[in-house]
């Protein structure tokens, strides 16, 4: 019984219930959330949850190309999740991402 309890286990969904669709496949080229993820890892050392991924990747999706002239797609971006599953996290992530 102990082992059970000490084992973390993942419950849930990572794509949201609602939310607007990508104008197009979401890769490297076309969303910032991907270099962010990379960022949160790498040099702030934090382990993501699946969901927190999946918001970075889509919220950050931008309108052109990097090579050329770009915008993000979304002005304004709203989060709705529960209590104490990573939303400080996230915008602590995002912050540091864009001050840097």
């Amino acid at each position: 019984m102990f082992k059970a309890m000490t084992e973390a286990v993942m419950k849930g969904k990572t794509e949201a219930r609602l939310y607007t669709e990508p104008l197009r496949k979401l890769t490297e080229k076309t969303s910032l959330g991907f270099a962010m993820i990379e960022y949160a890892e790498k040099i702030l050392g934090k382990t993501l949850y699946p969901w927190q991924k999946w918001f970075l990747i889509h919220a950050f999706e931008i309108v052109g190309s990097f090579e050329k002239e770009w915008s993000f797609r979304f002005r304004i971006i709203y989060l709705g999740v529960a209590r104490q599953n990573g939303k400080t996290t996230t915008s602590e992530v995002t912050a540091s991402f864009f001050m840097n």
